[in-house]
């Protein structure tokens, strides 16, 4: 069980929604639910020192979380759901990271409630290895999901009305196919193995730095008219397509993705020239190894901006105007 502390309330008071990726502030917490392996749904409160067994018991003992409050569901141990986890709008599930806390279900389902809701729909998850699909649906209220410190290894569809999006920051999806229909993404600093976003609505964007797409697929209708402008910072597709309406620019990639129907793809690093002339060699960052995707001359050097131990600093050493000869240092 993770150990609950006043420190860590007062953190998730502020962190559950991370100040860069708030387009607007959250409501503020109306409330908090604990869940442990040694609670009961039958005494349990939902308090620290009473807290429920399972999450079903806990979500369900909340009647009044709203858009003006929200309410925070701590898991504290990993859980296993026989049947799909329905979520209810205004309320996130918090664990105590990717590493500890596991929800394992056949399926999480927005509940009906959120497009009851009068003007938007908020709820997410945070911190915590999801073994879940998770599937929605609002057709008149924009849906807004935030996934902090979260890895996925399940499908993830979601159809939204306008101004509906996912907001993410830390986030690694290992498997499955993020789907998502009228749903703009707004992400930071994760990874996604596949993320196909489509609609035909003039809210539809994608706004990301320092992801990396193994599979980015964008298509937007209808494909005339003019283009939409996307920066996705040092972010780094390296497969999938962009169709439609899209200007995206990113920091380099591979042969992928395919365009069509007016696409369009920028690629570039930042680049800090070392030396007097252009002769002399140039620092490069940006996500992932340069071999195979950064084109070079022998004496640059390129930074990993998500490198480890011996991953960081790259120098070339074989091959002008090649984007193989690097070499990890």
């Amino acid at each position: 069980m993770t150990e609950i502390t006043g420190r860590y309330l007062d953190e998730w008071h502020t962190k559950i929604v991370p100040e860069e990726l708030a387009a607007e502030p959250v409501a503020p917490i109306g409330g908090w639910r604990f869940v442990a392996s040694n609670g009961s749904d039958s005494t349990g409160t939902g308090s620290i020192v009473a807290p429920f067994a399972t999450l079903p018991a806990a979500i369900a003992s909340i009647t009044d979380a709203s858009i003006n409050k929200r309410y925070n569901v701590i898991l504290t141990d990993s859980a296993t759901l026989d049947a799909a986890l329905v979520l209810p709008p205004n309320i996130f599930i918090i664990g105590g990271g990717v590493e500890q806390t596991t929800l394992t279900a056949p399926d999480v389902q927005l509940s009906a409630a959120w497009e009851a809701e009068e003007f938007e729909a908020n709820g997410g998850f945070s911190d915590i290895a999801l073994q879940t699909p998770i599937h929605g649906v609002t057709t008149t209220i924009p849906l807004h999901l935030y996934l902090t410190n979260v890895s996925s290894w399940q499908n993830v569809t979601l159809t939204g009305a306008e101004n509906s999006f996912v907001k993410c920051s830390g986030v690694h999806q290992g498997v499955g196919n993020w789907q998502f229909q009228n749903v703009a993404l707004d992400s930071r600093n994760s990874y996604y193995s596949t993320a196909n976003i489509q609609g035909d609505n003039d809210s539809l964007y994608i706004s990301s730095n320092g992801d990396l797409f193994s599979s980015l697929i964008l298509s937007r209708t209808p494909v005339t008219g003019p283009g939409v402008n996307i920066d996705l910072g040092d972010s780094r597709i390296l497969g999938g397509s962009i169709s439609g309406r899209w200007n995206v620019s990113a920091a380099f990639g591979s042969a992928g993705p395919t365009l069509t129907n007016g696409a369009v793809l920028t690629t570039r690093a930042q680049v800090r020239t070392v030396g007097a002339t252009t002769d002399t060699c140039q620092w490069r960052s940006g996500i992932g190894t340069p071999e195979g995707f950064v084109v070079g001359r022998v004496g640059d050097l390129w930074t990993r901006t998500d490198g480890g131990a011996s991953t960081t600093l790259y120098v070339k050493q074989t091959g002008n105007n090649t984007n193989t000869g690097w070499t990890a240092k």
